[in-house]
């Protein structure tokens, strides 16, 4: 797949798919279907660094990661693959896109880890998230709606909630 990254802008979200088994078990958690590869199974946020757009992702090993889209996009033996880009709905400034990126940068700085506990509590109902910690899809999230909202509310959602959600736009990225 070309990507076309002048359609691309700062705030954007990236959703993935894979083969991996832990893929799959997130479509069938969140969509009901195992292998559906036009179902998210990961997300993260574009986000502008000194005029270059990076991937900002939280990943289970190593938390939040800052990587270029070329790694992001980087083909593996699983079948990694976007599925869409999605655009918010709302209206915000460069100002506020400028401020995103500063926290998302300030986060990384602080080492912030990935909730596995918040995933695990969509099959273990017993086991409870980490509010201090997140996964991919309620980081992202997080990142965007604690500023473009007048309030937040930590909450549970799914890479494929937020692919489906009408709070965005689909992204026609591909190059022809």
């Amino acid at each position: 797949m070309i990507i076309d990254y002048n359609k691309l802008k700062e705030l954007d979200l990236v959703f993935t798919t894979s083969l991996y088994p832990s893929s799959c078990m997130i479509r069938k958690v969140s969509a009901g279907k195992w292998f559906d590869l036009n179902i998210a199974s990961h997300v993260g946020i574009l986000v502008n660094i000194r005029g270059k757009y990076f991937i900002a992702e939280m990943i289970l090993k190593k938390g939040l990661q800052i990587n270029s889209l070329k790694k992001y996009m980087k083909p593996s033996r699983f079948g990694d693959r976007i599925v869409c880009v999605r655009r918010t709905k709302f209206e915000y400034s460069k100002e506020l896109a400028e401020a995103i990126a500063s926290s998302i940068i300030s986060d990384y700085f602080e080492t912030l880890k990935y909730d596995w506990q918040g995933v695990l509590s969509y099959v273990f109902h017993n086991v409870m998230q980490v509010d201090s910690m997140f996964y991919c899809s309620e980081y992202v999230d997080y990142c965007l709606f604690k500023y473009l909202r007048d309030h937040y509310l930590l909450r549970k959602i799914t890479p494929y909630e937020l692919q489906v959600s009408a709070d965005f736009k689909d992204v026609d990225f591909r190059m022809f």
